[in-house]
């Protein structure tokens, strides 16, 4: 049972040092994404990585995703309890997500089932009042369940900032969205052992009839900031930043924040299984 000690020993993971970020970033900063879309592409230690991946996570009922697919079983170590998320960012033209390992008896970190299908979900645009009725409980109850999926994965913050990279991961191991290339490496430092996933970044560019200021909002808001973390930011106040939200909103026709990364994925790659 994941208990509120269990849950203040998540929040309380050491993030990893500088010296971890810098290795990604590093790495990043000579990566590349192919020309032209195609099946995820990965470099001879990205390779070594998706093994690891596969030891971590093993494949345990098909999937709509390929096999072995680095991003899907990054998804499966978070959700069996293998993986620890410490750290988000924006680097090299990417979103990334730096995970600890976790040791193999730690099952208390792993995820229900019922969590597992209501993050999918609800990455998947279901509001919690849909949710709610589905699973013929409150409101509140699903907002607790998902709270509480998401201190298992180490993300402390409530489900609709979830990062990018995880909620991308998830999404690709449903089989919702394309991804033309990933980054994965594993590696220790001080003992410990990490494991980074690189994701391309959303290309503000292409969405429709939005002014500047609109795409810069859109980049922060789909990244997972808040409405007063993009307020500090710009420099502006919350209440701008929300009425932006909604006047973007409106011109894609997208309904809140996972609406608007379905549309944005589905726009710059394609949809799944439709290239």
């Amino acid at each position: 049972m994941f208990t509120a000690a269990a849950a203040v020993a998540v929040a309380q993971q050491p993030k990893p040092t500088q010296g971890v970020r810098s290795v990604v970033e590093e790495e990043l900063a000579h990566w590349r994404l192919p020309a032209e879309p195609s099946a995820p592409l990965f470099s001879p230690v990205e390779l070594a990585s998706r093994t690891r991946l596969a030891e971590l996570a093993p494949e345990s009922s098909p999937r709509p995703t390929t096999r072995n697919d680095p991003v899907a079983a990054f998804w499966r170590s978070l959700t069996n309890g293998r993986l620890c998320v410490v750290e988000t960012f924006m680097a090299g033209g990417c979103c990334c997500a730096i995970t600890e390992e976790r040791a193999p008896t730690s099952q208390v970190y792993a995820l229900t089932d019922r969590e597992i299908v209501l993050l999918h979900r609800t990455f998947q645009t279901e509001t919690q009042k849909v949710l709610a009725a589905g699973f013929d409980l409150s409101v509140a109850a699903i907002s607790q369940l998902l709270g509480g999926a998401l201190q298992k994965l180490g993300v402390s913050c409530r489900v609709g900032c979830t990062p990018l990279p995880i909620v991308l991961a998830a999404l690709r191991y449903c089989g919702v969205v394309e991804l033309p290339a990933a980054y994965v490496t594993s590696l220790e430092h001080q003992g410990r052992r990490y494991v980074a996933l690189g994701l391309p970044a959303l290309d503000a560019s292409l969405l429709p009839d939005l002014s500047g200021a609109e795409r810069e909002v859109a980049m922060h808001h789909a990244a997972g900031a808040t409405y007063g973390q993009i307020a500090g930011r710009r420099v502006t106040s919350p209440r701008t930043v929300a009425n932006q939200i909604a006047s973007l909103s409106k011109k894609l026709d997208v309904h809140g924040r996972f609406d608007l990364i379905r549309y944005w994925s589905d726009l710059q790659w394609g949809s799944a299984g439709h290239p």
